[in-house]
């Protein structure tokens, strides 16, 4: 779990969609560069939750393409958002429940071991988003600053 902590002014917002041929079918893929307080970010997701002058906090992981956030929040609008797990223990069960029924076979061992991989993950991911609830819930809010 490297969790990456960001927070500060939104400036230098550039949106980038480009569309990929994925064997037969066309994939749009959205990228978006910024920086939060004069740190450059790349972020594989079109960000529609932050704009030029923003004051945004988020903690995300690195990934393949840029960071993936876990938990944002932008103090300018209010907007705040924490992922999901995306899986769940009802598929496990399932898979594990399937797998006895099928052990005879040898393709139910394979599904038991799903099932069970599947229950991990769940609790890894689970145990990712809390830090990264908490590590968000930790960052001061910006003050908004009156016009003038």
């Amino acid at each position: 779990m490297n969790l990456i902590t960001i927070a500060g002014k939104v400036s230098h917002v550039n949106r980038i969609a480009s569309t990929l041929d994925d064997g037969g079918r066309i994939v749009t893929k959205h990228v978006t560069a910024l920086r939060i307080d004069g740190r450059h970010v790349e972020i594989s997701d079109d960000v529609s939750w932050a704009a030029e002058g923003d004051h945004v906090a988020i903690v995300a992981e690195q990934g393949v393409d840029g960071l993936v956030p876990l938990a944002i929040r932008n103090d300018t609008t209010g907007y705040e958002d924490v992922s999901e797990v995306s899986s769940s223990y009802g598929f496990a069960v399932l898979m594990i429940v399937l797998g006895v029924v099928l052990v005879a076979l040898i393709i139910g061992i394979f599904m038991i071991a799903w099932g069970l991989w599947t229950i991990y993950k769940v609790n890894t991911d689970k145990k990712v988003i809390a830090e990264a609830k908490r590590r968000l819930d930790s960052i001061p809010r910006a003050r908004a600053t009156a016009a003038a």
